[in-house]
């Protein structure tokens, strides 16, 4: 039942939270960096820490040299449960996410380079991916507050207390 309640708020948090920024694509980051410090302060007592999917960039299978690492996408790990701007969602659903992921970047490298996904659990976010001039931080911390404001969400937030 739980898992159909999570399902159905999810749906509804897909259409009904529009944030400026798109939380899915290119801001994850920031509404992860903006949020868990809230949701530490609303739950004291759980495990909260950041669930980060990575992928690198390999050239060359034989030396394995890695060009460069992406930032796939970021979620809030509260014990076992994974936070978006969509909602809870499943570690297999992100680990999908990563695959889906790197199969479609695949298809725009060249043959000698790979993508190779992995998953970082941490309390500290890595704060070279956060450029504050990139995006009004203003309105990030107002997206949050409306994102943490409805209803959905609080309904969503009192299943794992």
């Amino acid at each position: 039942m739980k898992e159909i309640i999570r399902r159905i708020l999810r749906e509804e948090l897909e259409w009904g939270f529009s944030g400026e920024y798109d939380y899915q694509r290119g801001y994850c980051h920031y509404f992860a960096y903006d949020i868990i410090g809230r949701l530490k302060k609303l739950y004291p007592n759980k495990d909260i820490k950041y669930y980060i999917l990575f992928a690198d960039e390999i050239y060359d299978y034989d030396e394995g040299i890695v060009e460069g690492t992406a930032l796939i996408h970021v979620y809030i790990k509260i014990d076992n449960y994974l936070l978006d701007s969509n909602g809870f969602t499943t570690i297999e659903d992100a680990n999908k996410r990563m695959k889906e992921w790197i199969q479609e970047m695949s298809e725009e490298l060249p043959d000698d380079y790979r993508l190779e996904g992995y998953v970082k659990e941490t309390r500290r976010f890595p704060t070279g991916y956060i450029n504050k001039t990139q995006c009004d931080l203003e309105t990030i911390k107002k997206d949050i507050k409306t994102f943490l404001s409805n209803p959905e969400v609080i309904e969503l937030l009192k299943m794992i207390e």
